[in-house]
């Protein structure tokens, strides 16, 4: 929830963090059946690889810059397995599964010196269609930002980073939530320089 058009659509007012695991991520151009997910919340995002570990406060973007050897286009494929039928999940409901985490998608591994992440455009598309586009800067004022205070609330609360991490910074639109046959289509995220990730669900 690192953006203001994601804090409106799920009735938060702060950003919020939750585990991915290893066993979550697919490869870009996976295909997954549709029934993967009750409700899916797909997301085109810049996620970050970790380069050095992180076990204390980090001052400011520019000392984060030095802990950071990959940078990527990805897809957060989210979904709230425990809500059933029409019930809307609470922010605890969102905070208990993970802040939503089901499956994940990492692009290619870009050097961040070779891009301007603020500058990148976030697209989501859908069957040929765009159906949803905003700058990277919606998140948090920048990508950066976003990654910032997830290593900074990991450290607070007596965490460590290791090398090889992946954090997804959030999505800069609403996420394209949809259920049943809707969720069934060929998904692009465009990050532009970044790349793209893809994923058909059917």
């Amino acid at each position: 929830y690192a953006s203001k058009a994601a804090q409106e659509q799920f009735g938060v007012t702060e950003p919020a963090r939750g585990p991915l695991f290893s066993l979550q991520r697919v490869p870009s151009g996976s295909r997954l059946p549709a029934g993967h997910f009750m409700e899916i919340a797909l997301e085109t995002e810049v996620a970050f690889t970790i380069g050095k570990r992180i076990d204390r406060p980090v001052k400011d973007v520019a000392e984060l810059k030095g802990c950071v050897r990959w940078v990527h286009a990805a897809f957060d494929a989210g979904d709230y397995p425990l809500v059933q039928g029409d019930t809307k999940p609470a922010a605890a409901d969102m905070i208990a599964c993970g802040a939503g985490g089901h499956v994940f998608v990492l692009g290619p591994a870009v050097e961040p010196k070779q891009v301007d992440v603020d500058a990148v455009s976030l697209k989501l598309i859908r069957n040929g269609q765009t159906i949803a586009e905003s700058p990277a800067t919606n998140v948090m004022g920048s990508p950066w930002n976003s990654l910032l205070w997830c290593v900074n609330h990991v450290v607070k609360l007596g965490g460590a980073l290791e090398p090889g991490t992946v954090i997804s910074t959030g999505t800069a639109a609403p996420a394209y939530k949809v259920k049943a046959d809707a969720i069934k289509g060929s998904y692009v995220g465009d990050c532009g320089p970044l790349g793209q990730v893809t994923l058909t669900l059917y």
